[in-house]
């Protein structure tokens, strides 16, 4: 949360997913404009669904699929198509496992339940994704003359651009009801 957060972890966050991003496409660009080529960036569905406790991975991420777009459309008609995969967390998979241990996690126990509940909407419910789709999603980037700018997996998501703010915010704050979830275990 904001008022926990230290500036380090905000500096890590937008550095592995905005900067890092940034970094690797401007290096290999090159050869990209000489040959030809695919950027494909790693999204994530918190750039659309903002789970709270993570506000500076959802502000990376939002910046990394703009920066994305912004991309793609400079680089009409040269060659190099560009595409995102924005998907929710896969089995096994956590946003807070990788935390840098560098950096002081004042207040994260008391926001825990607050993520959890984030975390359940997009790796348990039908907002997860399993490998299987991050694959499908890859592989139609990869292979099509005309790739989609953003994959969405599980493509459900795109049903949020229709949902107005208040009722996003009723999901985040509370957890997914059990027709929508799988398999949970008291995780929260």
């Amino acid at each position: 949360p904001l008022e926990h957060m230290e500036l380090p972890l905000t500096e890590h966050a937008v550095n592995v997913n905005l900067l890092g991003h940034m970094q690797v496409t401007k290096l290999f660009l090159p050869l990209l404009l000489a040959h030809g080529g695919r950027v494909i960036n790693i999204g994530s569905l918190a750039s659309i669904l903002h789970p709270p406790c993570t506000a500076a991975y959802n502000a990376a991420k939002s910046g990394m699929v703009a920066w994305s777009n912004s991309l793609r459309r400079e680089l009409i008609g040269k060659k190099v198509a560009v595409a995102t995969i924005a998907m929710s967390e896969t089995a096994g998979t956590a946003l807070h496992a990788n935390r840098p241990s560098n950096i002081s996690w004042a207040g994260y126990e008391q926001q825990q339940k607050a993520f959890n509940v984030g975390a359940l909407w997009m790796r348990h419910s039908i907002f997860g994704c399993t490998q299987g789709m991050i694959d499908s999603a890859v592989m139609h980037a990869v292979s099509s003359p005309n790739p989609s700018r953003i994959y969405y997996t599980p493509r459900i998501i795109s049903i949020f651009n229709l949902m107005p703010d208040f009722i996003i915010d009723q999901m985040m704050a509370n957890p997914p009801p059990d027709f929508l979830v799988s398999g949970i275990d008291d995780e929260l």
